[in-house]
């Protein structure tokens, strides 16, 4: 969900996420983010698969 939130505000994901705990992870997010980085608008595809959740809507 992390992964996917960070994407959607298209901050940069680190390559080697895999081997990160979350608590690494969040570290990572919060010391690398960038508010200029947030799109001010735009379109984010719904239909996609986007979480652990979107299978039980369909």
């Amino acid at each position: 969900m992390l992964l996917s939130a960070l994407r959607f505000l298209n901050q940069s994901v680190p390559t080697h996420w895999q081997d990160l705990s979350l608590t690494a992870l969040l570290q990572w997010a919060v010391s690398h983010w960038s508010l200029a980085s947030v799109p001010l608008t735009g379109e984010y595809d719904v239909t996609e698969a986007t979480s652990a959740f979107s299978k039980m809507a369909r």
